[in-house]
């Protein structure tokens, strides 16, 4: 007999690798990722930079950063010795954050998007150093990602790589993956975008007005933009056309898609993974299905609504397969990645049809 405690309540922790099929994703996620090195708020007289050593050690350096871009991190020492060290051996950073960051963190860990960007905005301008007024605007990029103020999180998006092109927080990107009709104010601004931008800008626009009546001539930039120097926009521009062709894949379609997002960095796979969930779910292959959409919650949790679609969508494919136990907790942990109260009533509804399911038995 099915399980009928169906009712409402966000789920408890969930055992997402026993759920896996004994897939072994590690320990590890790229929440760490989304933001470059993780950052230590702490008032000091210098800052400090942890290093990564072989063997798995670390080691400090202190001093004043002069910069910290997606390649490298300069460092000034007390002796007035500049050294460049690579973005990859950096594993915290500890500096004099401005005033606001530490209450402005404290939201945001606590998912209270609207108030950590508040703060954010606060601390920005008063800001100095460049670098961090790059953090800042990383972290304003998801916040307002967060709370689908999609044209506010483009243009903090938008400053943040016109500072430095080749951003450790690349993977903030405003692009849509959803089916979703663009607001009129971000409509708007990917319409200007989207003939007259930058090349990360004419993405961002075609991805969000792929369901619009300039569906064409978006897909027609990002076929142009293909062919584009940066590799990430490239690949990026070549996934967002995958979102127009699901109706209709193939097997063969599947497997190349699949080897295009193993060349993708990982931190930028989510989007990817969700279309991959999609294509899986449309050829019947419903545990392929289920793994690709489990890794938005599990690998790119501050992706937040694309986590909880992507955990409803696994749901339904549990129903399909008979487990409706599973299912009922998918949906519950839904609603942990439910900021702004849409998923709820979503959620309501596959609960009630479980419920009508297992009284009609």
């Amino acid at each position: 007999m099915p399980n009928t405690n169906v009712s409402v309540r966000p789920a408890a922790s969930f055992p997402w690798k026993l759920l896996a099929f004994g897939v072994v994703f590690g320990t590890a996620t790229f929440w760490t990722a989304a933001f470059g090195a993780a950052f230590t708020t702490r008032v000091l007289a210098e800052d400090t930079v942890v290093l990564g050593e072989a063997g798995g050690k670390t080691s400090r350096a202190s001093g004043e950063i002069l910069d910290f871009t997606g390649r490298e991190l300069t460092l000034r020492t007390r002796s007035g010795r500049e050294s460049r060290i690579p973005f990859g051996r950096v594993r915290d950073v500890q500096t004099n954050w401005p005033a606001g960051m530490t209450k402005a963190d404290e939201h945001f860990q606590k998912h209270a998007y609207r108030e950590a960007a508040a703060e954010y905005v606060e601390a920005y301008k008063v800001a100095k150093r460049e670098w961090v007024k790059r953090r800042i605007l990383a972290k304003l990029t998801w916040c307002y990602r967060s709370t689908k103020s999609w044209r506010k999180a483009a243009q903090a998006f938008h400053l943040m790589l016109e500072s430095d092109a080749h951003s450790q927080d690349f993977q903030a990107i405003p692009l849509a993956w959803r089916t979703q009709q663009p607001s009129l104010d971000m409509e708007t601004i990917s319409r200007g975008w989207l003939s007259e931008g930058t090349p990360v800008e004419r993405l961002i626009a075609a991805s969000w007005l792929i369901p619009t009546r300039q569906r064409a001539e978006a897909i027609a930039v990002l076929q142009e933009l293909e062919q584009d120097k940066d590799t990430r926009i490239a690949q990026l521009a070549k996934m967002q056309q995958w979102r127009t062709k699901i109706v209709s894949v193939r097997q063969e379609d599947l497997d190349r898609w699949r080897s295009a997002v193993r060349r993708l960095p990982p931190e930028l796979r989510a989007g990817p993974y969700y279309l991959l969930g999609q294509a899986s779910s449309r050829l019947g292959l419903k545990q392929d299905a289920i793994l690709a959409y489990l890794r938005e919650p599990i690998n790119y949790p501050q992706n937040r609504r694309l986590a909880g679609e992507a955990l409803l969508l696994a749901g339904r494919e549990y129903v399909g397969q008979g487990d409706q136990a599973t299912a009922i907790r998918l949906y519950r942990e839904a609603l942990q990645f439910d900021d702004d109260g849409e998923l709820l009533p979503v959620v309501e509804s596959r609960l009630e049809q479980l419920r009508a399911a297992a009284a009609g038995q």
